[in-house]
């Protein structure tokens, strides 16, 4: 009894189903293969072919004097070489159409991301900069209003320092 209780459970528990059953998680399920390259469904095949042509001439001339008799012979012989050299560099990409697509909206999906971002940080910086101002504005107040609190408290003991001065005469 406890062991099929515990098959039971195991079953009704199973991932595979629960993904199978909601379509948001099939959706995830197959963006994640698609990153990692499970599968190529839609092919591009794109290819890149350098040839390059390498030719090289070489000329000999061989020069030959014979006398005979009173005569002289003077013979020339010319050859000439060619080698030729062909390389082809071909280059092949295979990739996938779902793979760019899914890439292209992450790329769309950062941007913005990016963007609101950027959005957010000048939105703090003009709070704090407006802060500042408040607090200056504050700590101006109260050094205002402590001076006015000291004269107020101090006020008699200050007139009877500048009386004996008689400067308001």
């Amino acid at each position: 009894m406890k062991k099929l209780l515990v098959l039971l459970l195991l079953v009704a528990c199973n991932p595979v189903k629960q993904v199978l059953k909601d379509e948001a998680k099939i959706k995830k399920v197959f963006d994640e293969g698609v990153r990692k390259g499970w599968c190529v469904n839609d092919t591009l095949t794109k290819s890149d072919t350098i040839v390059s042509l390498d030719t090289l001439y070489m000329l000999e001339t061989a020069t030959d004097t014979v006398r005979k008799n009173d005569t002289v012979y003077i013979t020339s012989v010319k050859d000439r070489y060619i080698e030729r050299k062909t390389v082809i560099h071909d280059t092949s990409f295979i990739t996938d159409k779902t793979f760019i697509d899914l890439l292209s909206k992450d790329i769309i999906k950062l941007k913005n991301e990016k963007a609101d971002l950027k959005n957010t940080i000048a939105d703090q910086k003009n709070v704090i900069a407006d802060q500042k101002k408040q607090l200056r504005q504050i700590t101006a107040s109260i050094i205002i209003l402590i001076i006015i609190g000291l004269l107020i408290l101090f006020h008699k003991p200050l007139l009877n320092l500048i009386s004996p001065l008689k400067i308001f005469k």
